[in-house]
């Protein structure tokens, strides 16, 4: 199990980093969301920022996430997550 865990660390270096937008004002609140709603992310945030609610955003771009994702978690007082399906793919079992 510890070459396992030794394996995850060294890939968390080595995949893609999320990649980060910060809303145009500040933020209390985030969004994280990956693969096919990216485009569909993309209008629901102009819509939003239009209606004058600012969220910073992070998509996900590989697994295992690095600690810039809990970073962000812990940045804002509620992160949204924006799943693909209903067996939500990133959400933890048991949360």
């Amino acid at each position: 199990m510890q070459r396992l865990l030794r394996k995850f660390e060294t890939a968390k270096a080595l995949v893609p980093a999320p990649v980060v937008e910060r809303a145009k004002e500040k933020a209390k609140c985030g969004v994280i969301y990956f693969g096919s709603t990216t485009a569909a992310m993309r209008e629901a945030l102009a819509t939003l920022a239009a209606d004058g609610i600012h969220l910073d955003t992070m998509r996900l771009r590989a697994f295992p996430f690095c600690d810039a994702v809990a970073d962000f978690i812990n940045a804002y007082d509620q992160v949204f997550l924006v799943e693909q399906n209903r067996d939500a793919q990133i959400v933890p079992s048991g949360q």
